[in-house]
């Protein structure tokens, strides 16, 4: 049914073509890049239909969040067997869902292994004659916070992820990356414990290492916002043996709990950088009425 849904409603908007977006990477890179097609999509008349199944989301979208707004934008697969029309980039060709998309250093994009390896995406500086058009990357920025303005969770995200928020109340939250990217988390929970003696922290992590390190060191102070396995120093969002929807909701919580801390720390590259990720929750603890929307507590 779900199919059948979203092929009526491209046979619907045929004329005007359609905006497929495949974003990848983590929450913050998905969101940036559902902002980027979402933006062109208006721009130029098209609908959007946002495909997360074959990403690192592994999931529907659809599932999480909701547009806030009636527009032409849906959540959920694309049925290239019911479609047989024109595509860009044009290798993409009737197999819109047989190619295989890589990451390839070189081009610093994802592209298709037997086109070439060229990249999955499109010329977003000018409108196009193809009915369909094609974006398949990665790529954070500052965009997903836009994103978020447009959204709110769905009713049966907000039942899983409330209770949990719940829980903190007055907190301090500490974000620690630890797996693809590599922090010095020990110096940065020594100095949340000299800085903090007292108090309830909130640690969100990708590395089930330092929870176990924070655990060892602040005891009952520590709140785990999700629980996170060992997965050898993968990234969560490439674990393809954790439960998706679980995966998706940790994340989406660890970003609300460090948005609606009082204080926010946060472990470091050797570099200095932090993640975009931690960068959209900055920006949310500035804007309570995104937070607010998000969780449905505005009308």
């Amino acid at each position: 049914m779900r199919f059948l849904k979203l092929h009526s409603i491209f046979k619907r908007t045929a004329a005007d073509g359609l905006v497929l977006c495949r974003p990848r990477g983590g929450l913050n890179d998905m969101l940036c890049q559902i902002e980027k097609c979402w933006s062109y999509a208006e721009h130029y008349g098209r609908h959007l239909l946002v495909d997360t199944y074959r990403t690192e989301f592994h999931d529907d979208f659809g599932k999480y969040f909701v547009p806030k707004a009636a527009g032409r934008v849906s959540f959920g697969a694309f049925d290239a067997l019911r479609w047989n029309g024109s595509v860009r980039p044009k290798f993409l060709a009737g197999r819109v869902n047989q190619y295989e998309a890589t990451w390839s250093p070189k081009a610093q994009a994802h592209v298709d292994r037997q086109a070439k390896k060229k990249p999955v995406t499109f010329d977003f500086s000018r409108n196009h004659n193809e009915q369909v058009l094609v974006h398949d990357q990665c790529g954070g920025g500052t965009l997903s916070i836009l994103a978020l303005q447009r959204l709110r969770l769905a009713s049966t995200a907000v039942e899983a992820i409330a209770p949990r928020l719940q829980r903190f109340r007055n907190h301090t939250a500490v974000h620690v990356r630890n797996t693809d990217i590599r922090t010095d988390y020990v110096s940065l929970f020594q100095e949340v414990a000299a800085s903090l003696p007292e108090g309830l922290i909130v640690l969100c992590t990708d590395d089930w290492h330092c929870q176990v390190y924070a655990r060892e060191l602040f005891g009952e102070r520590v709140f785990l916002s999700s629980d996170i396995p060992d997965t050898d120093g993968r990234p969560l969002h490439w674990n393809r043996g954790q439960d998706p929807g679980l995966t998706n909701l940790d994340a989406i919580t660890d970003l609300l709990a460090m948005a609606l801390s009082k204080q926010l720390f946060v472990s470091k590259r050797a570099s200095g950088q932090v993640s975009g990720y931690f960068r959209l929750a900055q920006a949310l603890r500035e804007r309570p009425d995104i937070v607010d929307g998000l969780l449905g507590r505005t009308t």
